[in-house]
């Protein structure tokens, strides 16, 4: 039976023969790629970008800051996956507490990922010239350079991919069990960055079959064994954990069925769309899905719950309407392919305005792409390294898609194409190099790339104005953390004349001009924004303010209940009209508020201060005591204990039967 080469220098040799008298090559590789990276980071410096965070990075950078102060377990089900805040906070721990550190550590992780792909670059196409092409080409890769200098875990899901890939390929070579082992760890610990990486597992194991299934058939089981036991230590682990402080056995993190769900609903389009009622920020996604979740089933879920709720949605969707769930999933691949960067903080194209150097990475998804799709063409029988990038490639495309398509999602596919599009350019000038009868061949590739460019490099206007207008709401929201408001101002401003739709912009801005007393502006900025979306929760909570301190407190309701009905997970819509329903002495309907509002914030103290006073008035002198106990738990001061010990020593004894 033919066997595996098996000899613990087989990689060593095969890299002494590609590199071993080259290593400036990759010291090259490294020294391009750390260079566009210091500049980068030099310049962004002065912009206040890498400063003040908002979205994803601000609720990573509070979930670390929180676990470096000690709360290594946390206290309840994981909502996302952990492992990116857990290496923030020891990075925090490590190097204090500001963010430097954090963008150096990723700058470094950025430019070892380039040498890790120059090296798997010419250990698939055995070429050093094509691992150098590799290496330069992540170094130069625009997106990359941008990503890694933000609090997001994109860097390091790239880097646990390459490192999983040349563990893999190692294993195949020795076939030694411990490596396998190791490669399910690595495998594990990626799904514990990026959640939809778990989807690689079936494709590894498919790759594994592949390339042993002339082994005997002990040592193919082994290798399996070996490789699923490592994945499941990470999983078991975390499972433990959120069954230990939440109680519920949840493999990895509770947001696995909301998201499928934005990807897969009537109304979905590809890339992520704002459900209406759930706030887009990890701080509130999480509580407001499941409270809008628990109000659609008539009872109180858990995350887990939520989450089940959600996915069971989404396949409802899929199974009621097949054909355009198909049609659904066909736009999805060719946003993936697509060379427009979406996004949902800001692209690198706007960032490069305000800091130039960016432009110096100057290699876009939209050029790599093409001739990366040539190259899985070209290497598809080049032997089981080969093999192993086209399933990933695979692999990644599909764990996008099936949920919905960010730049940053399908990055980890980013050192994958460039290994083939090196391999590719390569093979290709090697074709026109051997003779005449491989140019006609060459031409005909050449055209499919040509067209393959025009085509992955065509975008909506519509999509892009959207996403254009979201970034300079962003950018207005980071100059408001800095203090510069009529920057902030102005960028507003530039949201609504880039996508007169995008109703968000116009009630920030009108809540800027709230704060200066500009009430009149602020009104007409709300008043559009209501027109252009009636969904805008926070819109017509600040137009309901406004009517109630006007003395028009029916209008202040009709607001009030339009901003619950547009976020049920509205802590503080609910807490106002339960205020204005007490002062009116509708006590049932106040105490009805105070209860959902509690149910949102159960340490807030007013709260179960309002309740109680409700039920009080209401003679439900059971419920009062449980409120008002509620409150003397969250009492800070000695002076408000006793004033709620009075209240709760006032009530009437309850008889025993």
């Amino acid at each position: 039976m033919t066997s595996i080469p098996s000899s613990r220098t087989h990689d060593v040799q095969g890299f002494a023969k590609l590199f071993g008298r080259d290593l400036k090559l990759l010291l090259a590789v490294a020294a391009l790629a750390a260079l566009v990276r210091v500049v980068y980071l030099v310049q962004l410096r002065d912009t206040p970008f890498p400063h003040h965070l908002i979205m994803d990075a601000a609720g990573y950078e509070v979930w670390a800051r929180e676990i470096a102060a000690g709360n290594w377990l946390g206290n309840t089900v994981f909502y996302q996956e952990p492992l990116y805040p857990y290496i923030l906070a020891v990075i925090h721990t490590l190097f204090g507490g500001g963010l430097s550190a954090v963008y150096v550590m990723q700058a470094v992780a950025g430019v070892a990922n380039c040498v890790l792909v120059a090296i798997l670059a010419a250990r698939v196409v055995e070429s050093r010239w094509a691992g150098l092409l590799a290496g330069v080409i992540l170094a130069l890769y625009g997106p990359m350079v941008f990503y890694e200098a933000q609090v997001l875990k994109v860097v390091w899901a790239v880097l646990l991919l390459l490192v999983l890939v040349h563990v893999l390929i190692s294993a195949w070579e020795t076939r030694r069990l411990w490596r396998w082992f190791v490669a399910g760890l690595l495998l594990a610990l990626l799904g514990l960055v990026r959640g939809n990486a778990l989807l690689y597992v079936p494709f590894v194991l498919l790759w594994v079959v592949m390339v042993g299934w002339r082994w005997k058939r002990a040592g193919l089981a082994a290798a399996i064994a070996s490789l699923l036991v490592g994945v499941a230590v990470p999983l078991a682990t975390v499972c433990m954990r959120n069954y230990a402080v939440g109680g519920e056995p949840v493999l990895s993190s509770s947001h696995v069925g909301f998201n499928f769900y934005i990807g897969n609903h009537d109304g979905a389009d590809g890339t992520y769309r704002y459900i209406r009622g759930v706030r887009e920020d990890p701080v509130h996604e999480g509580e407001d899905a499941r409270i809008l979740a628990s109000r659609r089933v008539g009872r109180d879920l858990t995350l887990a719950e939520a989450s089940s709720y959600w996915f069971s949605e989404a396949t409802k969707f899929i199974a009621d309407r097949p054909g355009a769930w198909l049609v659904l999933e066909i736009r999805k691949l060719g946003r993936f392919l697509n060379a427009e960067e979406v996004q949902d903080t800001w692209s690198p194209g706007f960032l490069a305005e305000h800091a130039w150097t960016l432009r110096l990475a100057f290699i876009t998804y939209g050029m790599l792409a093409p001739a990366a799709l040539v190259g899985i063409v070209i290497l598809f029988l080049r032997g089981p390294r080969a093999y192993l990038v086209n399933l990933l490639v695979l692999a990644t495309a599909l764990s996008v898609i099936i949920f919905y398509v960010f730049g940053r999602y399908r990055m980890p596919v980013v050192p994958l194409f460039a290994v083939l599009a090196s391999g590719a350019i390569v093979t290709f000038v090697n074709w026109i190099r051997e003779g005449e009868y491989l140019r006609p061949l060459a031409a005909i590739l050449g055209a499919v790339l040509a067209t393959l460019v025009v085509l992955l490099n065509i975008s909506s206007e519509t999509t892009a104005a959207w996403y254009r207008a979201g970034e300079y709401h962003n950018f207005a929201l980071v100059c408001e953390q800095a203090g510069e408001v009529e920057k902030a101002k102005a960028a507003y401003n530039r949201a609504i004349a880039v996508c007169r739709e995008y109703s968000r912009a116009r009630t920030a801005l009108a809540n800027l001009y709230l704060r200066e007393k500009n009430v009149e502006t602020a009104r007409g900025l709300l008043h559009e924004a209501i027109e252009a979306d009636g969904g805008d929760a926070d819109a017509h909570y600040l137009l309901a303010g406004i009517y109630y301190r006007e003395g028009k407190k029916l209008n202040a309701v009709v607001e009030l209940k339009a901003a619950i009905n547009a976020r049920p997970a509205f802590f503080e819509a609910c807490r106002d009209l339960a205020q204005i329903f007490a002062k009116d002495r509708e006590y049932r309907r106040a105490a009805g508020l105070f209860e959902r509002a509690a149910g949102m914030r159960p340490a807030d103290k007013e709260t179960w201060k309002n309740l109680g006073e409700c039920y009080y008035q209401l003679r439900d002198f059971g419920r009062a005591r449980g409120a008002w106990q509620q409150a003397l738990g969250l009492a800070t001061s000695a002076e408000e204990r006793r004033l709620i010990q009075r209240k709760l020593s006032g009530l009437p004894k309850v008889k025993k039967p």
